[in-house]
């Protein structure tokens, strides 16, 4: 039996609680693990299971992810110190391709860790 996608679940549910910001092609929420005390996830709605599976096509789709997780940041009060990217594996463990966008500093040094390079990648390195 096939898993159902959390983030598509996520998304069909409209769930405005956890919801913090949502429009035609993408949606964000809190990070339900975070790693700083200011962590959020960029999902599209579209189903795309990771970087790797991106095409040109998707160039504006991830500009808007940036754009819009650093305004949530920026909302809650963070204007510096900011890291966004996307997981490699092996901390790839979602098959829905999210932006963590992350506000400095990290709470220990297992989450800078799961947060750096190469397991972690900037949209400029995706593009």
């Amino acid at each position: 039996m096939k898993r159902k996608c959390i983030f598509c679940s996520i998304s069909a549910s409209n769930d405005t609680e956890r919801i913090l910001f949502e429009n035609e092609r993408l949606y964000v929420i809190e990070d339900i693990r975070p790693c700083a005390s200011q962590h959020f996830l960029v999902i599209p709605k579209r189903h795309i299971y990771d970087c790797n599976s991106l095409t040109h096509e998707d160039l504006s789709l991830l500009e808007e992810m940036e754009r819009v997780g650093l305004r949530v940041l920026q909302d809650h009060g963070v204007t510096d110190n900011i890291r966004c990217g996307f997981h490699r594996r092996p901390w790839h463990t979602i098959g829905h391709l999210h932006l963590h966008c992350i506000g400095l500093p990290f709470k220990n040094c297992f989450s800078k860790l799961s947060h750096s390079s190469p397991f972690f990648v900037s949209i400029s390195k995706v593009k």
